[in-house]
């Protein structure tokens, strides 16, 4: 499978003046990329962001023989291409305010996972950041979670390396283009990752790692997790923003305390401080707050016929959570093509009507019989 954009939604994504929110603005108005280019001008002036100059731009691009010349070539070096609306597009991404418009990836695997966990640190690890990492992946191995990082030296690298030893699918999100491996001496553990799980980011071939592109790439990461777990980082770096972008998404951060004089746990113990991440001492903390100790099968299925004072989205979600068992709301959004926001009003309905149940870590349920 090497699924690629389509020449309007590469020309959308790669026009200077039309970033990541309005591009996605744009497809809730139009419903694709095409219908943006196939608008009138009027209609893009009136669209939420744009205005005269953007709309001028979109009207004025002519260049598609180019983008189509460039998606032979993805073709070629067989990267998959995933717009902003691909099934394939981590969904969990979608429920953030700026997704990327245009992901690239090389890998096989399954981007939408039942469970994801982002596992970060500092680059400069010490033997008890090390021993946290080996020893958390470990432990979650059983619940089959993919595992994301950034591929970069230290916790990164490490939380990779533990997740193809112990079974788990795992995905190194990169701050340069699909092919261009940073750090170097990542190369044979980026080939081992494109066996047992993915490389994903949302810079174009060939594009070398920049200081501005890692925030970006971070906020990636902290995207297409259920949680963030901070093993070991100091008071400043791309850890602490992870993190924080994270709970600006809603989403669960956990962070191992230090030391207090321990220059590579201040960070951690900082987190946990401000209340920006959960204190947890080993996986068990996190299997428990993300509720997958609860058995997903129940013995006797809700049939969502049994209720027929359901409307169509409840019904939509009733019958996602029947096929999928115990889901975070980001997911079950995803999965229905909801808001964040829409989602919870429909699962707040479903609950109060006794046909789910609401679980910690802002999960749910179908209720049993």
């Amino acid at each position: 499978m090497n699924p690629c954009v389509n020449v309007f939604e590469m020309a959308l994504a790669s026009l200077p003046a039309i970033g990541k929110v309005v591009a996605r603005l744009l497809i809730q108005q139009f419903g694709s990329a095409e219908q943006v280019f196939r608008a009138s001008l009027k209609e893009l002036e009136r669209t939420e962001g744009v205005g005269r100059r953007r709309a001028g731009i979109i009207k004025g691009f002519t260049d598609f023989r180019k983008m189509s010349a460039t998606i032979e070539s993805l073709e070629r070096k067989n990267i998959s291409s995933l717009f902003l609306t691909h099934p394939a597009y981590p969904r969990r991404l979608t429920h953030c305010y700026d997704p990327p418009t245009i992901l690239y990836f090389r890998g096989q695997c399954d981007l939408n996972p039942a469970r994801a966990i982002s596992i970060i640190g500092t680059r400069n690890h010490t033997r008890y950041g090390k021993q946290l990492t080996e020893q958390l992946v470990q432990d979650l191995a059983r619940h089959q979670v993919l595992v994301i990082s950034g591929l970069a030296h230290g916790i990164d690298g490490i939380a990779h390396h533990e997740a193809l030893r112990h079974g788990l699918t795992t995905v190194a999100v990169m701050a340069s283009g699909p092919d261009v491996i940073y750090p170097s001496e990542h190369y044979e553990l980026s080939k081992r990752i494109l066996n047992g799980g993915g490389l994903l980011t949302e810079f174009g071939p060939g594009i070398q790692p920049e200081k501005h592109h890692f925030p970006s790439r971070n906020r990636i990461v902290a995207g297409m997790a259920d949680a963030t777990i901070v093993v070991e980082t100091g008071e400043k770096g791309g850890s602490i923003i992870t993190a924080e972008l994270a709970q600006g998404y809603h989403r669960d951060v956990f962070a191992f305390p230090g030391r207090i004089h321990d220059e590579k746990s201040r960070g951690c113990n900082m987190l946990i401080a401000r209340q920006t991440a959960q204190l947890i001492h080993s996986a068990e903390d996190v299997i428990r707050c993300m509720s997958w100790d609860i058995p997903e099968k129940m013995a006797t299925p809700v049939q969502p016929s049994f209720f027929p004072e359901m409307d169509e989205q409840e019904l939509s979600v009733t019958t996602i959570l029947k096929e999928q068992g115990i889901l975070h709301a980001d997911v079950v959004g995803g999965f229905a093509n909801m808001s964040a926001g829409k989602v919870s009003a429909v699962l707040l309905q479903l609950e109060m009507k006794g046909i789910v149940v609401s679980l910690p870590g802002k999960t749910y349920k179908l209720r049993g019989p």
